[in-house]
């Protein structure tokens, strides 16, 4: 077998019934509470029109599961770099032929990238039945069915080439956080986060800033416009309609002319210092952890 493709059949083996929860918990109380609760969204002009109320239902419903899976796949990220140390696997792995670098690349590439993705497409799954059960609740089937789908559809499917190509630029530039967590966990365990969090409060801190520490709150705030600008990057002015049913329709109607030119703006942001910094001191981080999963590996066997 490929030793990519086993190192991603092992997170999917370990991993697969709390991925399912993350989802299907949600969904499930979600589903119960719109079937059985009391649903209003009366405004003072009436009810809102079909398609805003299927549109914000699709909204929250990627919102909610990507923030779940993406807060989830984080602290595992962190805890990767001394996994296979504390359930004595690391030793089964260095009988195949995988490198530290890959047993260490590929599961975060998994919990940082792959899942994320896959779980914002089962989210605009997940909305679109929701949308179903909100506005049958409140409008009945007829309005769901009278819904413009070939322009949601293609707007969903402008939506997932966006988040597919964003999502991976936001992992980079938020990779020198990750990577110096996961390194200072290495180190100390969970006093390492602990040492970690306060360097950088002390560090974006009134104190940090008379100690002659100003670079940490502008790499952190470089760090975090770069991350939001991966996924929308916000370079092109609309005019929208006043109007929130107009206005999700003029949205979906120019979503194919403005994925390409938003994708493109995301592009240029990483030809930025803060961005070749960042690489760099997540190169020295992810080096320092293979160093230090090399020395224990040699220690265990």
């Amino acid at each position: 077998m490929n030793p990519t493709l086993a190192l991603m059949q092992r997170e999917w083996l370990q991993h697969r019934f709390a991925w399912s929860m993350l989802v299907l918990i949600p969904v499930l109380l979600a589903a119960l509470a719109l079937i059985f609760g009391q649903v209003d969204v009366q405004t003072d002009d009436g009810l809102p029109p079909p398609l805003a109320l299927a549109a914000g239902t699709m909204a929250v419903s990627v919102g909610v599961l990507m923030v779940l899976v993406s807060v989830s796949g984080l602290i595992t990220a962190v805890g990767l770099s001394r996994r296979d140390h504390a359930d004595r696997s690391v030793e089964f792995w260095l009988s195949l032929p995988i490198s530290h670098a890959r047993s260490l690349l590929v599961p975060m590439a998994v919990h940082l990238v792959l899942v994320p993705l896959v779980t914002f497409g089962l989210a605009l799954l997940v909305g679109g039945l929701m949308s179903l059960l909100l506005l049958a609740r409140v409008q009945g089937v007829g309005a769901w069915l009278q819904l413009p789908w070939a322009e949601v559809l293609k707007s969903a499917l402008v939506a997932l080439a966006r988040i597919g190509a964003g999502w991976p630029m936001m992992v980079l530039w938020l990779s020198p956080l990750i990577l110096l967590a996961m390194l200072m966990y290495a180190w100390m365990r969970r006093w390492g986060l602990v040492v970690l969090g306060l360097a950088l409060a002390v560090g974006s801190s009134r104190l940090g800033e008379i100690l002659g520490y100003r670079m940490v709150p502008d790499a952190l705030a470089n760090i975090g416009n770069g991350a939001i600008h991966s996924l929308i990057s916000g370079n092109q002015t609309v005019i929208m309609p006043s109007q929130p049913d107009e206005a999700i329709r003029f949205s979906m109607q120019q979503a194919p002319s403005w994925l390409f030119q938003d994708i493109l703006g995301s592009v240029q942001n990483l030809a930025s210092p803060a961005f070749v910094g960042g690489l760099v001191v997540a190169a020295l981080c992810f080096y320092g952890l293979v160093q230090w999963r090399r020395r224990g590996a040699s220690t265990a066997v």
